[in-house]
């Protein structure tokens, strides 16, 4: 549908574009995207290669290089949980300005927040298309009981979400010394339920990147 004559530019890849929106630019920050893909990574002055970080690519910038660990299991695991927990609930997954959608995940923060940590073992495994180690692997909850809640099951798919995080984190500082800030984007961060529990699981703060469409943006940086 594009006229001809239309420019069109071809911009960066998908995460080094959020990754220079989210204003990483040396290694004194790393970054963890929570999308379709949970992405982390950080900027290095050179590749590791030794298998032990799964991506190295070439940043914007001359001599940096962008180390990157991710797979499909962040919040967009969420898509499909609502799909299947709330499926009766049409008027929340059918509005075309978005205020339905806006409205349930609402409310699915506040079930969250119903559930303190402790009140249940319940796990959820968000590898529905694979994991970092195993392409095969699949998602599921482990532990439901009858007392467990659609809130429950809830609770459990953000800490997977974030588990799976700290998994893909702590292989890619096996060998390095941790950083002392995340910078953290992505559908997460509109729940301040979940992004707390970013924070707890890492033990360290997490600062925040407000706004969306960030791979956009740092493709027109």
């Amino acid at each position: 549908g594009c006229i001809p004559g239309t420019p069109v530019s071809g911009g960066l890849h998908d995460v080094s574009a959020a990754a220079l929106a989210m204003g990483i630019t040396d290694s004194e920050r790393c970054f963890l995207i929570t999308g379709t893909h949970g992405i982390n990574g950080y900027v290095s002055e050179k590749p590791v290669l030794d298998g032990t970080v799964r991506y190295n690519e070439l940043f914007a910038f001359p001599g940096k290089f962008l180390l990157e660990e991710g797979y499909p299991s962040s919040s967009g695991t969420l898509e499909w949980v609502l799909s299947v927990l709330y499926a009766d609930e049409e008027k929340f997954l059918s509005n075309e300005d978005g205020t339905g959608r806006e409205e349930l995940y609402q409310r699915v923060n506040e079930e969250v927040e119903q559930v303190p940590p402790q009140e249940s073992e319940l796990v959820f495994l968000p590898y529905l298309r694979g994991s970092r180690d195993n392409g095969r692997a699949a998602g599921t909850w482990i532990g439901l009981r009858p007392e467990h809640t659609r809130a429950h099951m809830l609770r459990a798919v953000y800490e997977g979400v974030v588990f799976g995080h700290v998994l893909q984190m702590e292989a890619m500082f096996a060998k390095r010394e941790r950083l002392p800030g995340i910078r953290l984007a992505g559908g997460a961060v509109h729940s301040p339920v979940w992004v707390q529990m970013f924070a707890d699981a890492f033990g360290i703060s997490m600062e925040v990147i407000p706004g969306g469409e960030t791979g956009a943006r740092g493709a027109a940086i």
